[in-house]
């Protein structure tokens, strides 16, 4: 059975994995709310993409990390702390935001009191609006165009 065309063109970091930058309604300000999972909770899915289920009869979770963005200058981003003591762990939306050299934005609230941000980057509101401004935040593919294009690869077209 097909997924439904919703679920299609969602964005991919939205619905598995490897989930790009992130799903701006869970990245945490401060590194120290996901030190317990370290990403975002998903389903288990097995090779066919159908749900996995426990002993319990309850479906398998699974945390998964989001892959690196992109700064400016068009070199990796890691959003996860690479060395120790914090390894592993989320920098947090102002650290991102400062290593994009966006020093006074990181400086903003984590998310808007309102329920609707401008929808331009010349106004600076908060964080989340930052980083979904941000190309490597906004132009994440939807599902439907990743499993296109490696479809379309593995035919040699």
């Amino acid at each position: 059975m097909m997924p439904t065309s919703s679920f299609l063109i969602m964005p991919a970091h939205i619905q598995s994995a490897p989930m790009g930058p992130c799903q701006l309604t869970t990245c945490p300000k401060i590194p120290q709310k996901w030190r317990k999972t370290g990403g975002v909770e998903v389903n288990q899915c097995d090779e066919n993409g159908k749900p996995m289920y426990g002993s319990s009869g309850k479906i398998l979770k699974t945390n998964i990390l989001m892959t690196n963005g992109w700064l400016p200058n068009g070199t990796s981003q890691s959003f996860y702390f690479e060395s120790r003591p914090q390894a592993g762990l989320f920098k947090g939306m102002p650290i991102i935001l400062q290593e994009r050299g966006l020093i006074q934005k990181s400086k903003l609230c984590a998310e808007c009191k309102k329920i609707d941000c401008p929808t331009t980057q010349a106004v600076p509101c908060c964080q989340h609006h930052m980083l979904y401004n941000q190309l490597d935040f906004r132009d994440v593919k939807s599902r439907l165009e990743i499993i296109c294009k490696d479809h379309l690869q593995s035919m040699g077209i």
